[in-house]
Formats: C-alpha cells, sequence, structure tokens
C-alpha cells in the first residue's frame, strides 16, 4: 500500500479542512484514518490521509511515493483554537515523545501557551525536515491545492469545519481544561503574545504582524 498525498500539520492548523479539499478533487482521503498517535494503519484502500500524526511516519514506506503536504496556519489562529478547546491529554502526551521535549518542570510542563507555542514551532520543524513537496497555507484556500494539478478542488467553507463547541464540552481531561483555564483568555491572544521563534518560524511561511 502507498499513499499519492499525505497532508500533515500541527494541530489544529486544518488537516480536516484539506482531507475535504481533498476529497472535493476526488482523492479518497481520510482524515486521521491512516496515521495516528497509535500508530499507522495499513491496508486500507484510500489514496491519501490529511493528519497531524503524519509528521512522525514520513519516512516510512507508505508514504514513499506520495507527495507530502506541509498545513500551516496562522499560529495566532492556531494557539486560539488550542485554547478554546483543547487537546487529547492522549495526543499530547504522544507529541512530547515524538519530539523528545524534556523540560524542567516534569512530564506535563509548560503552561497552555506555552505548551502549543513550543509544539508549533518544533512540529512544524520535524516535517521540513523531511522535505515536505508542497506548503498549503489554509488561509489560501481550494486555489493553493490546485498548483498540484488538482483541477476539480471546489470551494469548502472553513469557517463552518472550524466552529468548536464550547470548551467545556470540548475539553476532555481536566488536566488540560485546568492549564486552558490558567491561560490568558484564548480571544485576546494576539502576535506580541507569541514568543520570538514562533513569529520568526512564521515568518518563513509568509505570515506577519504589524
Amino acid at each position: 500500500m502507498a499513499l499519492r498525498y499525505v497532508a500533515t500539520g500541527m494541530g489544529h492548523s486544518g488537516t480536516g479542512y484539506v482531507s475535504r479539499l481533498l476529497q472535493s478533487a476526488g482523492v479518497r482521503c481520510g482524515h486521521g484514518s491512516v496515521f495516528s498517535a497509535d500508530g499507522v494503519l495499513y491496508g486500507t484502500d484510500l489514496d491519501a490521509d490529511s493528519s497531524f500524526a503524519a509528521a512522525a511516519y514520513l519516512r516510512r514506506s507508505i508514504c514513499k511515493k506520495a507527495v507530502v503536504i506541509h498545513v500551516v496556519r496562522n499560529p495566532v489562529d492556531v494557539v486560539k483554537s488550542y485554547l478554546r478547546s483543547g487537546w487529547d491529554i492522549h495526543n499530547e502526551t504522544w507529541v512530547r515523545k515524538t519530539l523528545a521535549v524534556k523540560d524542567q518542570y516534569g512530564d506535563m510542563p509548560y503552561d497552555a501557551l506555552g505548551w502549543v507555542c513550543n509544539a508549533w514551532v518544533r512540529w512544524n520543524l520535524l516535517i521540513e525536515s523531511h522535505g515536505a513537496d508542497h506548503v498549503f497555507m489554509v488561509e489560501d484556500g481550494p486555489a493553493n491545492l490546485k498548483k498540484l494539478g488538482l483541477k476539480q478542488v471546489v470551494y469548502w467553507d472553513n469557517r463552518t469545519h472550524n466552529k468548536h463547541p464550547s470548551s467545556d464540552l470540548a475539553i476532555k481531561h481536566e488536566s488540560v481544561r485546568r492549564r486552558c483555564r490558567e491561560a490568558k483568555h484564548y480571544s485576546e491572544i494576539d502576535w506580541l503574545d507569541l514568543p520570538l521563534e514562533m513569529r520568526n518560524a512564521a515568518r518563513r511561511y509568509g505570515y506577519t504582524w504589524t
């Protein structure tokens, strides 16, 4: 089994959106159907998968012939999305292990804002280290994917796709819920709240701030 397309980016960056765009172009694409924190599922009839977790498996044979799409989103929006809805603690722990993140604060260190900023920078660097074939900025919309020769990509309202339930319903684990409560309210986050390392990394993808 070999995939035609693999799309991956930091969690909350729009891999679900890209999955739907690829589906609209006739590509049998899953969203976390092949790649997850639990491993790689072989033997599916899919042509593609769009998943944050795929970044950890890009050297596997299943990705050898695939066009790798690096999904990026304005980091301010990624941070707001994370603080609004949290992350499954299983995924977060797996990301830490994948990035070999160790620090002075223990197993589950950073405050919520520090965690997502740190992970955003390092997860994107992980993808860059594997040499993605195409960078997809979600703000560019369907026209960006047409550069890959996908002529039938249709418009999909990303604003609808990115709607979240209330934080009380979305955050399933108390440790994540507590950390998000302690963070600056997500609606107030702006560029200058992000660490300089994150802002500088964002420039590489074409994001700027004033």
